[in-house]
């Protein structure tokens, strides 16, 4: 289920040329859902002998995290603290502890706690340098007036992409390229099944979804993206390393199956990236709507 959010960032910037910022919205969005989904799939149909008093701790100390968000306390080290605490009870508890980081940044605002009419009538504020004090003052500001979550994600992006994902890859990728690998009993069954899941079955439900969401009224796109978009997303999403190589673990007991299961994994996730290339580079501008416009035709331009 997992969509790697680095890697299909990547090759959104380097290999599919220019996209709009709503589809790398779109991508990061979708990611967030797809790893919340695969993390609590984890948890309910992976996870075994839980210790029920550390979970029931670890949700104590979200629910205390979101009291305080609720609030309006913005010291960042609470929030750290807080979701150490979290990590460590899931772990205990035996549940993924990954989950305690979605979980802790769903908290991080999305909205700048200063507007741009409160940032601008405070100009004599951000100029001023004079001494360290204001410029304490002028960054505090500033920082006001950008959303917590984009900011945090600004200063962590490099960590997570440069430091954190590569050493989780690292750690858990390494799959001997012998002949056993795929030799071994069953290899048609788990390399077509993730293959299936990673190549058809997220770009028929991404691009179904969409449709339907739009179908029933209940979303809409993001401007900026058409058809085409979606598909090249749909495809894009069938990269997944890290949650997927957590879940090929915990999936399969044999190691000569998460052997098969994580080279499927980097089998599709090269496919997947191709065929998003392909997509979203084989067009202009998006204009092209999942549904078509029901507007009337301008009879100025109509030809007969």
């Amino acid at each position: 289920m997992a969509t790697d959010l680095a890697v299909a960032l990547g090759v959104l910037s380097f290999l599919c040329g220019d996209t709009a910022a709503s589809v790398k919205l779109f991508v990061l969005a979708l990611a967030v859902a797809d790893d919340l989904g695969s993390i609590v799939v984890l948890a309910i149909f992976y996870e075994h002998n839980f210790d029920w008093a550390a979970l029931v701790a670890a949700v104590g100390l979200f629910g205390v995290a979101s009291v305080c968000r609720l609030a309006g306390v913005g010291w960042w080290p609470l929030y750290v603290l807080l979701g150490v605490g979290v990590w460590l009870a899931l772990d205990q508890a035996g549940v993924s502890p990954t989950l305690a980081g979605v979980a802790m940044g769903l908290l991080a605002p999305s909205r700048p706690r200063l507007s741009l009419a409160e940032t601008g009538a405070r100009e004599d504020e951000l100029l001023d340098l004079s001494s360290p004090r204001e410029v304490r003052k002028t960054v505090r500001i500033a920082l006001g007036a950008v959303p917590r979550a984009e900011w945090l994600g600004l200063q962590l992006h490099p960590w997570s992409s440069f430091l954190a994902v590569p050493l989780f890859a690292l750690a858990n990728a390494g799959i001997p390229l012998s002949g056993g690998t795929l030799a071994h009993g069953g290899a048609t069954r788990v390399v077509g099944g993730v293959l299936f899941g990673k190549l058809i079955g997220k770009f028929v439900g991404i691009a179904g979804a969409a449709w339907l969401a739009q179908r029933l009224g209940v979303g809409r796109l993001p401007e900026g993206m058409g058809l085409r978009e979606v598909l090249g997303v749909g495809a894009l999403a069938g990269i997944g390393l890290t949650v997927s190589f957590l879940v090929a673990n915990l999936a399969f007991s044999a190691t000569a199956e998460q052997n098969q299961a994580k080279l499927a994994v980097l089998v599709a996730a090269l496919i997947s990236a191709v065929a998003a290339t392909l997509i979203l580079r084989g067009g202009g501008t998006p204009e092209e709507p999942l549904e078509p416009s029901d507007r009337a035709p301008d009879p100025e331009t109509t030809v007969p």
